[in-house]
């Protein structure tokens, strides 16, 4: 009687050749993905998106963008200076202009990507007049660093809360407007999927306040952490949410070697006398310089985050 094990061979081959190709194949091969990129200019300046088609592409995915903004076919929703207040005001609307308010037609999958929330932690870039009222200022009366606040019960976000008559800014506001948001997201009626992202921290700045952006990065890593629990507690329940890190490996620092994400001191206002009564250049270390490596990390994350929800049946 022959052996078996020739037959059991083969079956094993089969099952890996199986695996092997699986792991090549496109996304949901046949389906459709309508995709929302949700939040402030850094979403608005539609760099991240194109790695993320990129990427989708090469991966054999059909897909469209979608939302109010932008041009076909790289519409988007990023709104230059929005905070989370802001989108959680109005996502109903939003998704409903951007999907439906109805499930989502066989073959298709509705997805929301979302970063934002620092216009919410105080950053400084472009305040001018009164509302730059204890920030250092250059000669045309632009702040040119984050305001410091100090800590309040151990929170940077109350601390800042606590100058505009907020003491719990971070533990309740802040925490309460992701939970809305998210939630409403996830309840909404097209169904969508919801690829979440840490937001970035801010650069270096002018050379003379790097205190002030310090304390501003403590602020963006608690609202980070905010994002982290709710997320969490979400999957628990088994909800199609991921949060991707958008926060962690960016190069803050001054300088293009090895590069960094918001350019040269110049650049992040780095020039800047130190008592802000002159300056040659205000600068930005709010948002990464136009060939920074963190747009096409963001993007990637993005697509990475997508993948492990399609992967959620």
């Amino acid at each position: 009687m022959k052996s078996p094990a020739p037959i059991a061979s083969l079956r094993s081959l089969s099952a890996f050749v199986a695996l092997f190709l699986m792991s090549f194949s496109p996304v949901d091969a046949g389906e459709s993905y309508e995709i929302l990129t949700l939040g402030d200019s850094i979403t608005g300046f539609n760099k991240y998106q194109q790695t993320l088609k990129a990427l989708l592409e090469k991966k054999g995915a059909n897909f469209k963008m979608v939302g109010a903004l932008g041009t076909a076919p790289d519409l988007h929703q990023g709104v230059s200076g929005i905070g989370i207040n802001g989108i959680e005001g109005s996502i109903i609307k939003t998704l409903d202009d951007a999907f439906g308010s109805r499930p989502p037609a066989a073959g298709t999958r509705h997805v929301v990507m979302l970063q934002a929330g620092v216009n919410n932690m105080n950053h400084g870039l472009g305040i001018q007049g009164a509302q730059a009222e204890g920030y250092p200022r250059d000669a045309e009366g632009r702040a040119i660093a984050p305001q410091l606040a100090a800590a309040v019960d151990g929170s940077f976000l109350n601390g800042l809360g606590t100058s505009f008559g907020a003491p719990t800014y971070g533990t309740e506001y802040l925490r309460v407007t992701v939970a809305n948001l998210v939630d409403k997201i996830a309840a909404h009626p097209s169904e969508p999927l919801l690829v979440m992202a840490k937001i970035p921290p801010v650069g270096r700045g002018n050379k003379h306040f790097n205190a002030n952006t310090e304390n501003c990065n403590e602020r963006i890593k608690e609202f980070n952490l905010i994002l982290t629990e709710k997320i969490a507690s979400m999957r628990a329940d088994g909800k199609k949410v991921v949060l991707v890190d958008n926060f962690t490996a960016v190069n803050r620092d001054y300088g293009t070697s090895p590069p960094s994400d918001f350019g040269t001191e110049s650049e992040q206002g780095g020039e800047n006398v130190a008592d802000g009564k002159t300056s040659e250049n205000n600068g930005d270390w709010v948002h990464p310089r136009n060939n920074a490596p963190l747009w096409e990390m963001m993007g990637r994350h993005f697509f990475e985050g997508l993948m492990q929800l399609t992967e959620m049946r």
